[in-house]
Order: C-alpha cells, then structure tokens, then sequence
C-alpha cells in the first residue's frame, strides 16, 4: 500500500511538472501575435507612405519591436511576427483607406455632426418656406 502511494505521488509530480515545461503551440502564438497587431497605431507619416508606396505586409513598417510585442521572448517566433504583421497591415489600411488617417470613432464623431447639421438646416429652410 505505501509502495503504491509513493509510485503515485512521484508519477502525479512529474506530470505537474511536465505539464508547466511545454512551449507555445504555433497557433497559440499567433493567436497573440494577432491581438498585438491590433494595438498597432500608424503615424500619420507612416499612412502616407502606405497610400504613396503602397507598403505590403512584409515591410519593415510593420515589424514587431519590444515596445509592441507582449513578451520580447516572442520576437524571434516566426509564427507570432507573421500574424503580428498581418494584424498590423490590415489594421494600417482600414485608417489609411476608409478615413484618410482619421480614427474610426473621430470619424464617426465627424459624421454624426454633419447629418445634424444637415437635418437642422432642411428643418429651417422648410420652416421659413412655410411661414
């Protein structure tokens, strides 16, 4: 019975141990790599050159610095570099290509204004045509 015991507790300890030694799997370290690329911000510098160049994703504009990545450990991963580019590419073209540099909520701040002031206005012609 106290043979059994300890053949269990050792058997139970290397599989805890064991378990905290393995690495990232490559899709794990994507999946981080992909949510560093969205906290990516472009200059204003950088998106035009994006808009004048046309840059890909393989460009350095894109590389991940320690700043940027979660852990600096993680740099040297090919698989968190390449969903870290790609996060930040795509992430660069949606400023670059639907507001000109603009951040989406400012943008839509701008917009908002806009269609009041353009309601208001028709409410005013339409109510001095009236009266």
């Amino acid at each position: 019975m106290c043979k059994a015991l300890i053949v269990y507790i050792l058997i139970s300890c290397s599989c805890i141990f064991g378990a905290s030694a393995q690495s990232l799997s490559q899709y794990s370290l994507s999946k981080i790599g992909r949510q560093d690329g969205t906290r990516f911000h472009p200059d204003r510098k950088g998106l035009r050159a994006i808009l004048k160049k046309g840059m890909n994703k393989s460009s350095d504009f894109f590389k991940p610095h320690e700043a940027d990545a979660s852990t600096a450990a993680y740099l040297t991963d090919s698989a968190y570099v390449t969903a870290y580019r790609e996060a930040a590419y795509m992430r660069a073209v949606s400023y670059s290509r639907y507001t000109g540099g603009i951040p989406p909520m400012l943008a839509s701040l701008i917009a908002g204004i806009v269609a009041v002031g353009a309601v208001g206005g028709i409410f005013l012609l339409f109510h001095k045509l009236t009266h």
